[in-house]
């Protein structure tokens, strides 16, 4: 809680300390303690690993210093604000050439305390590119200058991992971050934005892992084209990718499979090395979704593919499902199909009635009627007949 007392800390331990992480995000660095901790660390030789969050950026107060802080990996997170070009380049002054960051990037611009760049009413038309705010439009446009390009140039090497919470497609990162060996977006639209020109588009040669969260709370058309404009980007930039996860929030995933399939189809080359497929969704995906169609797909053209999920909530034909298991078999894979969940069967709940049981693997639980999630197991009284309740699942 005290943070003053962090330096002295640190010199304590400076000959052995190896890992130092301090997550204090209700509460933030001062300018004092910011810099007295920096030349702490800077005493420190055998540092492997450092991580130093707070309400604001610590490393915000780094500037000037002649103090070099030497550690192997650095995990930090980065908001886009106005203040993340001073951190971007405290971090490259101050920090080793070789150090390998994990870094969490929150690309959503902070306009007026407003995190997102969307407007919060009003109709939605395309991919999310024609509802961003004119103040967001107005700081990406800032943004293609000489001294983003130097600092984002030197920072972006030093990249290994990246999460990102975003609305920008991946190209985008390909150019500030070519070495990343893990990709994680949490991702609601899929626009483009204006770049200075000379950040070139090339290909990553070390991602081995691309995970996709989706948010289609946004709207229906902005996700149909979200995960092919994602899927499609990390795709066309990458030969070696061997894990690619698809996962989709409580409303299920909606997609065009039919735009996913003739994006694939241009991309086979790039799948070569995939051996982990997951396109992840609570419900059955049905209409605009995936089918067995695709699921073909990634058996013929990933001659590496070891484990194809969760089909089980995808649409098709028994006979499409049968050809899928045929040619999963012919590849040496095993097959094995989980049991369908109807949806209407997620939505039983009576909240008018004044209890609600539910037996699941051998427990009994009653779900009292007030809206927020408060379970308990209650006993079973004797004279009940537990076969003749009605569980939904």
């Amino acid at each position: 809680r005290d943070l003053d007392m962090l330096p002295s800390i640190v010199r304590k331990f400076k000959n052995t300390l190896k890992v130092f992480i301090v997550d204090s995000r209700d509460k933030p660095f001062g300018l004092k303690t910011s810099k007295d901790l920096q030349r702490a660390l800077s005493e420190c030789e055998h540092l492997e690993c450092l991580k130093l969050e707070s309400e604001d950026s610590p490393y915000m107060h780094w500037c000037n210093s002649r103090y070099r802080v030497k550690t192997k990996k650095l995990l930090m997170t980065l908001r886009r604000s106005s203040k993340y070009k001073t951190i971007v380049r405290n971090i490259n002054r101050c920090f080793n050439p070789d150090v390998v960051i994990d870094l969490f990037y929150d690309t959503y611009v902070d306009v007026d305390n407003h995190k997102h760049a969307f407007f919060t009413n009003g109709p939605t038309v395309g991919g999310g590119e024609n509802t961003v705010s004119q103040a967001t439009r107005n700081f990406e446009a800032e943004e293609v200058s000489l001294s983003f390009y130097k600092l984002m140039s030197e920072f972006g090497v030093k990249v290994g991992r990246l999460s990102v919470e975003t609305d920008i497609r991946p190209e985008y990162f390909q150019c500030m971050f070519p070495n990343i060996e893990f990709l994680e977006m949490f991702a609601r639209a899929s626009r483009k934005v204006p770049m200075d020109q000379r950040f070139t588009l090339s290909t990553w040669t070390k991602l081995a892992e691309f995970s996709l969260e989706v948010d289609p709370g946004f709207s229906a058309m902005t996700t149909e084209s979200l995960i092919v404009n994602m899927v499609g980007d990390v795709l066309t930039h990458s030969t070696n990718l061997s894990n690619l996860k698809v996962l989709a929030s409580s409303s299920g995933l909606k997609v065009s499979e039919l735009s996913l399939l003739l994006k694939l189809r241009k991309l086979k080359n790039n799948l070569k090395n995939i051996k982990t497929i997951e396109f992840l969704s609570p419900y059955c995906i049905s209409n605009s979704g995936l089918t067995a169609q695709l699921a073909e797909f990634f058996i013929k053209n990933c001659p590496k593919l070891e484990e194809l999920r969760d089909v089980a909530s995808w649409t098709g034909t028994e006979e499409a499902w049968r050809s899928v298991a045929a040619h999963a078999e012919k590849a040496g894979l095993t097959t094995g199909w989980a049991k369908k969940t109807n949806r209407s069967a997620l939505y039983t709940i009576d909240y008018d009635a004044e209890g609600w049981y539910q037996v699941d693997t051998g427990h009994q639980f009653e779900l009292y009627n007030n809206l927020n999630d408060d379970w308990e197991v209650v006993e079973a009284d004797d004279d009940i007949n537990i076969d003749a309740l009605d569980f939904p699942f």
